[in-house]
């Protein structure tokens, strides 16, 4: 179940099982802070990745080995990194191609971090006001013929993480989301 909330600038979202899992919360630097006073993204263990990039569709493999590296050093399990790989170039591609329309004058950055919850993403970028948080679900018990154009990538990034939140900051679109990931076992 997706919940979200409407918190001006600052939206979020918690996905949940049960109607006990879903908070309200507002965003803070650290993360989406519950009504209890605890961080619903989890508890900040490293922050250890950064990449910062123009926006320019042949920046996107580049950013993908890159992120790739990053999860094989964190022991990710395979399924987990490729998830967290589309995720990320479904929502760097996003930014490109309709946020900046194609012009490499744009810049985008990337933050991973692992919680105890799983990654942690935080992508910002100076682009045009954008909260794919607020973008409608499809209809995805309709035909790919009767689809409309658009949305399905943003649906795609939603079903494969946990929480997520959006907020404009100085200027920038910053959207933070958990990817859960497994730990490569002995």
């Amino acid at each position: 179940m997706y919940l979200d909330t409407d918190l001006g600038e600052n939206a979020g979202y918690v996905r949940g099982g049960a109607s006990s899992d879903v908070f309200l919360g507002v965003q803070t630097a650290c993360g989406m802070l519950g009504a209890s006073g605890n961080y619903l993204l989890g508890e900040m263990v490293s922050t250890d990745f950064e990449f910062r990039m123009r926006s320019e569709l042949a920046a996107v493999p580049i950013l993908a080995n890159a992120v790739e590296a990053w999860c094989e050093r964190q022991l990710l399990a395979l399924k987990e990194n490729l998830q967290l790989n589309l995720v990320i170039e479904e929502l760097v591609t996003n930014v490109i191609v309709h946020g900046w329309h194609g012009n490499s004058e744009g810049h985008i950055r990337l933050r991973l971090s692992c919680s105890t919850l799983g990654i942690e993403l935080e992508l910002s970028d100076d682009g045009p006001p954008f909260n794919p948080l607020r973008y409608p679900a499809p209809n995805v018990n309709t035909s790919l013929a009767e689809l409309p154009v658009g949305g399905l990538g943003i649906h795609l990034v939603r079903s494969l993480t946990t929480h997520g939140s959006y907020r404009r900051q100085n200027e920038k679109n910053v959207l933070c989301l958990c990817k859960p990931f497994s730990v490569l076992s002995d």
